[in-house]
């Protein structure tokens, strides 16, 4: 199994639970998610193991937003 795939499918399931927490962000949890997902089918369909820098740092910018406080 891709680990990078793993992460991905972490931070989209991390973001799907955003609604429970904070309700009034539906439009940016919804484009974020939709972001993620795309990542992920790029992921899956290109067989990418290492994600561009840019990417990167919006996958983590996107973890520290939705992390659990």
């Amino acid at each position: 199994r891709n680990p990078l795939l793993s992460k991905l499918l972490d931070l989209k399931y991390r973001i799907s639970q955003e609604p429970e927490w904070y309700d009034q962000r539906d439009s940016y949890t919804k484009a974020d998610k939709k972001w993620v997902v795309s990542l992920i089918n790029d992921v899956r369909h290109n067989s990418i193991k290492k994600l561009s820098r840019e990417d990167g740092l919006k996958c983590n910018g996107l973890w520290r937003q939705y992390e659990r406080k």
